[in-house]
């Protein structure tokens, strides 16, 4: 019996991966680019070679691609972020959740024919301001002690002047977390 065709065609890649790691695991590097024309496979690479091995050595991943979210690149890092901060353990990420912007939680039932109630659950108020979302996640991830590996595909938005105060307060962010957080670009090349 001959084998089916293949469902997938993802050309996979796990040793540019694990030169990738090698190099941040080492310390040689804590941030590095991927540059490439479109249909390269550069979010392949990064989701479906890199994300898997990196997990396997400890690390906690982050994805955003900011083509999707070109008009608000923040919002998409800061929940990358805030992935990155995700607690590892199961007991940890059941701490987490109590922590969550809830702020009144009510519960009631009903007993048919009997009985009947409702249920309200109030948010708290999210933050106002990207900047300040921003430096909140990157406040979380702190507290979280995690080794995280921060994916950023598309990252030529950043390079928009729209964004510039975002690609300074980034790289300043960033900067400061180098021993415990490693970061990958991924973005076009020159047309």
């Amino acid at each position: 019996m001959r084998n089916p065709m293949p469902t997938s065609w993802h050309f996979a890649r796990p040793q540019l991966a694990e030169h990738h790691l090698r190099a941040f695991d080492l310390g040689l590097i804590s941030a590095t680019a991927l540059h490439a024309k479109r249909r390269m496979g550069k979010t392949e690479f990064l989701t479906k070679d890199l994300t898997p091995k990196a997990m396997e050595r400890g690390y906690v991943v982050g994805y955003c691609n900011l083509w999707q979210e070109d008009h608000d690149p923040a919002e998409a890092i800061a929940e990358a972020i805030t992935a990155c901060s995700a607690p590892r353990h199961v007991l940890a990420k059941v701490r987490e959740k109590l922590k969550s912007r809830v702020s009144t939680l009510k519960v009631s039932g009903k007993i048919a024919g009997m009985a009947e109630g409702g249920a309200e659950l109030e948010l708290k108020e999210a933050e106002k301001k990207n900047a300040s979302k921003l430096r909140s996640s990157f406040t979380a991830f702190d507290k979280s002690k995690n080794r995280g590996l921060l994916l950023i595909d598309e990252a030529q938005v950043l390079a928009d002047k729209k964004h510039r105060s975002l690609e300074k307060a980034l790289r300043a962010m960033l900067d400061t977390r180098k021993d415990h957080l490693k970061v990958i670009f991924t973005g076009l090349t020159s047309r």
